[in-house]
């Protein structure tokens, strides 16, 4: 399940604490989303992979101008790599849509 993966990913890298915190900040609903789907073995609407797929790239643009960042944590960068690469190959198998992934 691509929430669980991200969350994962996010939590190893220190970007989150808690699913509470994943489902405000990252999927940006109530506190107790993540938690519930997991729970029930369900995944992310396409909505919600497309808004997380869109603060991941926030979030890999935000790295790239605070260099402070990738010095504490220099895998930072590709960790939210990989977690993009999972969204849009999700969203691309299920729609048969391109997502434009930049390699920089």
């Amino acid at each position: 399940m691509i929430v669980k993966q991200i969350y994962d990913i996010l939590r190893r890298n220190e970007l989150v604490n808690t699913m509470e915190e994943y489902s405000v900040d990252w999927l940006m609903r109530h506190k107790s989303t993540a938690s519930y789907l997991v729970h029930k073995k369900r995944d992310l609407s396409i909505g919600a992979k497309i808004s997380l797929l869109s603060k991941i790239k926030a979030k890999i643009t935000s790295i790239y101008s605070n260099q402070i960042s990738l010095s504490l944590n220099p895998n930072l960068i590709c960790n939210l790599k990989i977690a993009e690469t999972i969204i849009a190959k999700d969203i691309e198998k299920m729609f048969n849509l391109q997502i434009k992934i930049n390699n920089t």
